[in-house]
């Protein structure tokens, strides 16, 4: 996704609870040429602090209560969304909405750089597809290096926190009256899905 949007590195930005939506769900009509990229999702369990103490991919794992598949829905207010690093943070990175689809099944978060993403349309056409390690090498990673960078601000991850990791496909673009759908899978064990509509 960032070699998609011509970014260096990853960026961050704050989602609200009022951007959430469930599985199944349409995207608010103001949103600006929205996009959907799949990302897992990890909801903390208990406050990750790196102000005090390293934070790493095992210090994650303790505190997380479990991975959700998700669904980011970035919209920009740059044409053709291009833009660089200062000016996406400008535009609170893109964030639109999130949906926030179903508990993955993974007994061990080491391994949801493993699970395997697609996402395809309503006609079942792949658009992308990767796995959790294409966001920042681990999704666990992800959220270790955003506690490093909040503890710059004085600040820390709060349990409850759902901290999306990164986009594993590039962004697609979600047509008036398209659907999008990411499937989520760990070999033959399990499959997980996840949709978003635009009306």
């Amino acid at each position: 996704m960032r070699r998609q949007m011509g970014i260096a590195r990853p960026n961050i930005g704050p989602l609200t609870d009022r951007m959430l939506l469930n599985s199944g769900d349409a995207v608010h009509e103001r949103l600006v040429q929205p996009r959907v990229e799949p990302e897992i999702g990890l909801r903390l369990q208990t406050a990750l602090d790196a102000r005090h103490a390293p934070v790493d991919r095992h210090t994650v794992v303790a505190a997380v209560e479990g991975a959700y598949a998700c669904l980011e829905v970035v919209h920009s207010t740059w044409t053709g969304y291009r833009f660089n690093l200062e000016q996406n943070t400008a535009d609170n990175s893109s964030a639109g909405q999130v949906v926030v689809g179903p508990r993955l099944p993974v007994t061990d978060l080491m391994a949801a750089g493993t699970v395997a993403v697609r996402l395809h349309d309503g006609s079942h056409h792949t658009l992308g597809q990767g796995v959790g390690a294409d966001a920042d090498g681990h999704p666990l990673d992800a959220v270790a290096r955003l506690a490093r960078e909040l503890a710059a601000f004085g600040q820390r991850l709060e349990a409850g926190d759902l901290v999306i990791t990164g986009g594993l496909t590039k962004a697609c673009e979600l047509e008036v009256g398209g659907r999008l759908t990411g499937v989520f899978s760990f070999g033959d064990a399990w499959s997980v899905d996840v949709t978003v509509r635009r009306l």
